[in-house]
């Protein structure tokens, strides 16, 4: 736990799972596809890599569900 940031500990796993995915959307538009890795999701996220690797097995599951929250809410993105 000493790893993982105070503010995402406190949190339940929908949570976190959101942050990740926050942070992940960032680093994709900053880095690109092939430039993102899952060191940077994670410290941008806050968390470890252990943690992200619990709620998201490959950097592929969390595109997959980056997408999918773009499709279901397109404005959900901030320009």
């Amino acid at each position: 736990k000493g790893a993982i940031s105070a503010r995402v500990r406190h949190h339940g796993r929908a949570e976190t799972r959101a942050t990740i995915l926050k942070a992940a959307d960032c680093i994709y538009a900053e880095h690109g596809l092939a430039g993102a890795r899952t060191e940077a999701i994670a410290a941008a996220a806050g968390v470890n890599k252990a943690l992200l690797s619990y709620n998201f097995k490959s950097n592929a599951e969390v595109l997959k569900f980056i997408r999918y929250a773009l499709f279901r809410n397109p404005e959900a993105r901030e320009p």
